[in-house]
């Protein structure tokens, strides 16, 4: 029994960390958009996007992400700014909403 806690006392932190390295891939090969087919009112929020989320998140699964509302994303935003390795103000979390609700329509009309 004492074996088996102490094993489970030294793996349960590696389960932790391979998990969180499965759901960020920062270094994947990056999906771009043109930013010049980017409306200048939602320009600056591709910026702050690419950014802050990225350092964190893979830009191609949240630039292809379709399947979310305006109220999922205005949730997940904002629950990521409460993080405070998110180093995000409410300014940079709005604009950074606009910019994805953007993309997500974008997306839904070019049928992704």
């Amino acid at each position: 029994m004492k074996n088996l806690k102490k094993l489970s006392i030294f793996c349960l932190p590696l389960l932790l960390v391979s998990t969180a390295q499965t759901q960020t891939t920062p270094n994947a090969a990056e999906f771009k958009l043109d930013s010049t087919n980017i409306p200048s009112n939602v320009r600056e929020g591709y910026s702050l996007f690419r950014a802050k989320c990225g350092e964190c998140h893979s830009r191609n699964r949240i630039l292809t992400k379709t399947d979310l509302s305006p109220d999922e994303w205005i949730d997940i935003v904002f629950r990521m700014q409460a993080m405070a390795s998110s180093h995000l103000n409410l300014a940079q979390s709005k604009t950074i909403l606009n910019f994805v609700i953007w993309n997500d329509q974008r997306a839904k009309r070019k049928g992704n």
